[in-house]
């Protein structure tokens, strides 16, 4: 759910189990990861997405999971408009070839 928390910006959604979601367009730098890692505690567990980052960056936290957001994705995103007009009705869908930038 999105429920950005007011004192850590990092936390910009949660779930039950103490689960929290940050999402980037930026690069993530281990920096950075080490940033939320010092303030998450370990009862606490973090689902980071971004365009890119280090390989083995998503494995140096137990728990702080690292996921790339696909090209295909970024490229169907609009920022600073006004109005986004939400196709829900006949939402796009992805065709194979988009599915393999997925990982």
């Amino acid at each position: 759910m999105y429920a950005p928390n007011p004192d850590v910006y990092w936390k910009q959604g949660c779930s039950q189990d103490n689960s929290f979601i940050f999402v980037t367009t930026q690069y993530l730098t281990p920096s950075q990861l080490d940033e939320f890692a010092r303030d998450l505690p370990e009862y606490e567990k973090l689902l980071i997405c971004a365009p890119a980052f280090d390989i083995g960056l998503g494995k140096r936290y137990e728990n702080i999971d690292v996921r790339k957001i696909p090209y295909s994705v970024l490229s169907k995103c609009e920022y600073g408009v006004e109005n986004y007009d939400l196709n829900i009705v006949n939402p796009p869908e992805l065709d194979e070839e988009e599915w393999d930038d997925v990982e």
